[in-house]
C-alpha cells in the first residue's frame, strides 16, 4: 500500500484544476507525479528533506519557533493525525488561515525530524495539490538519519 494519498480537500480542488498547470518547483512536480501514480512517495520525501516549507500554527510563533503549535488534521486514509505544511506561504487559503493565524518557514528536514511518532504530514503544493506522507514513512526517514 502506498504511503502517499491525496487529501479529500485537495482531491476536490484538483478536479477543477486546469490541465495546462505547470509545476513551479521540483517538489510540486514530484507530488503531481505521485498523485498520478507515476511517481514515488519516497521521491517526494527526498525532495521535501531539501526544501523550505511553511507550517501554519494555531499559536503565535517566536523567531526560533518557540511556542509553535502546528495545525493538525486527521487523515481519513491513514487514521492518524497529520501536521499541515505548504511549499509556500502564498498557498495558504482562507480556510487554513482561519484555523491557524500564524505560520513559520522552516527546513523540510527539520520538520520531518521534529514530527512526533504516530503523526504524518499533509503537504500542500501548488495552487490545488496536496498529499499525505504516512507516519510510517516519516519514521523510516528519521531512522535513516
Amino acid at each position: 500500500m502506498p504511503n502517499i494519498a491525496l487529501s479529500n480537500a485537495a482531491r476536490e480542488k484538483t478536479a477543477m484544476t486546469e490541465t495546462n498547470y505547470v509545476p513551479l518547483t521540483r517538489l510540486e512536480a514530484l507530488v503531481r507525479d505521485a498523485m498520478a501514480g507515476i511517481g514515488s512517495e519516497r521521491d517526494v520525501l527526498a525532495e521535501l528533506m531539501t526544501a523550505r516549507i511553511c507550517v501554519p500554527s494555531t499559536t503565535d510563533v517566536q523567531s526560533e519557533g518557540d511556542a509553535m503549535t502546528p495545525l493538525t488534521l486527521q487523515s481519513r486514509r491513514f487514521g492518524t493525525p497529520m501536521i499541515v505544511a505548504f511549499d509556500d506561504s502564498s498557498h495558504i487559503d482562507r480556510e487554513v488561515s482561519g484555523r491557524a493565524r500564524y505560520a513559520l518557514d522552516m527546513d523540510g528536514a527539520w520538520l520531518v525530524r521534529s514530527i512526533a511518532p504516530g503523526r504524518g504530514l499533509m503537504l500542500f503544493v501548488g495552487p490545488t495539490m496536496g498529499c499525505e506522507l504516512s507516519a510510517e514513512l516519516l519514521a523510516e526517514a528519521r531512522a535513516a538519519g
